[in-house]
Formats: structure tokens, sequence, C-alpha cells
């Protein structure tokens, strides 16, 4: 949640996150997407009744509800605790328009096979390319030439400064670790332990967020070969 936006943007005051139990597991994904909103109104209603509100949302869920002849039980209560307690306003925003939060967005590692690629690209990953140190990267001719042949946007992070793009520089020196360690014996079968990293990476606590990164994005940890063969316990 976010307060007023007073000159220096909106400010978060409060974050939430909820599993789904039960019979919660069952509903319909339209019906998943107005819990959450619901979840969220009744966690912050001090905050929020008696207050204008935005609600900010990637689907037009609310809109859909309000516009169905035929409701369940379940959504006509829903509709009701909105429109009695509060005063909002809905804004749709694409997913593409939404930057997922850092601190909850899994590592991903992947090999490029780079011999498939066209002679100059190959040249470029697999020896480098020079880049003038005089001339910004935005500015630089060869990338804007590339971007403009792939049609992509040109969004990267300032030359010889690797620390904005914190998370990808520590989790490629992780990685590196990792395979070091994994495959000191065979290095030329280094891609063959990616996806064991990636998982090893996701599945270890960070000192940040004190969870997984696996948790914070399912809201579960995974099952490991430990939790699979070890003997079922039984409590009194």
């Amino acid at each position: 949640m976010f307060n007023g936006d007073y000159g220096n943007g909106l400010q978060p005051i409060a974050y939430l996150s909820q599993k789904l139990h039960g019979a919660e597991l069952n509903y319909p994904i339209h019906d998943k997407e107005a819990f959450a909103i619901i979840i969220a109104f009744k966690t912050w209603r001090f905050y929020l009744e008696g207050r204008k509100t935005t609600v900010y949302i990637d689907h037009c869920i609310l809109k859909y509800l309000k516009t169905q002849p035929n409701l369940s039980r379940r959504q006509v209560r829903w509709i009701d605790f909105l429109e009695m307690h509060f005063h909002y306003d809905n804004v749709y925003k694409p997913d593409h328009k939404n930057k997922a939060d850092a601190l909850s967005r899994p590592g991903h590692v992947a090999t490029i096979q780079v011999e498939r690629m066209n002679p100059l690209l190959k040249e470029i990953f697999t020896h480098g390319y020079t880049i003038d140190p005089e001339i910004p990267l935005a500015e630089n001719k060869f990338w804007k030439e590339l971007m403009s042949m792939l049609e992509t946007k040109l969004a990267m992070s300032s030359a010889y400064h690797p620390q904005t793009d914190g998370q990808t520089e520590r989790l490629n020196r992780i990685v590196e670790q990792l395979l070091q360690a994994a495959c000191k014996d065979e290095i030329s079968k280094w891609n063959l332990h990616l996806p064991v990293m990636e998982f090893a990476y996701n599945n270890a606590t960070h000192v940040t967020t004190g969870q997984t990164p696996f948790f914070l994005y399912y809201g579960h940890n995974p099952l490991t070969p430990q939790k699979l063969t070890a003997p079922a316990t039984n409590e009194t």
C-alpha cells in the first residue's frame, strides 16, 4: 500500500502477502484475483475507510463482477462490502507496465548457444566488444543500430557501474562460485549443472528478506529429495 504523492512519488507504507487455504485454492481465477483485493481492503480497513482510494490492478475483475447478471453469493458479499464501506477508483495497469518486486523475483540462469548466432554476434559474445569509455552506451552507434534492427528499446545500466544491476551481478557471482565447486573435475560439463545451481540459489535463505526466493514467489518452500525420502513421523 502507498500513501499520497507529495512531490516525491508514491511511498510504500505497508506490504501484504497471504497464502490461499482450503476452499480458496479451488476458486476460479477471477475470484482469486477479486479475493486478493478484498483481503487488502479488510486488512487495511482502518487506513482506507472514509478516504478516497485508488486500486491499481492488472486485470478488470471488479468491473467484470459489477457487470455480470448472475453472481455467486460470495461475489455479491464482496461487492456489498466494497460499496458500503469504501470510496475507491480502479486504474487498470497492463502486465507489461508492472515491475515485479525485486525482493521476490527468483533468479534464472541459462546457457547461450553461441555457435548458432551470426558471425558478428558470435565474435562479440566470444571475445568481447570494445566500448569507447568516452561514449555513453545509450549513444554508442553499434548498440543503437543493433537495438533498432531488433526493434528493442535500449535500457542498459550505467557504463562501468555494475552496481546499477546489483541483482544480476550478485546472482552471477554466486552461480560462478557454485559451478566452481561442482565442476572442478568436469569443467567442460558446467552447463549440465545450471538447473541444480538455480534450484539451490532459489531455495537458499537470503539475508535481506530472511526467506528464500522460492517461498516469496510461490508462498511455500519446495519439496527437496531429503523431504521426499525422509521417513514419516507420527505426532501425538
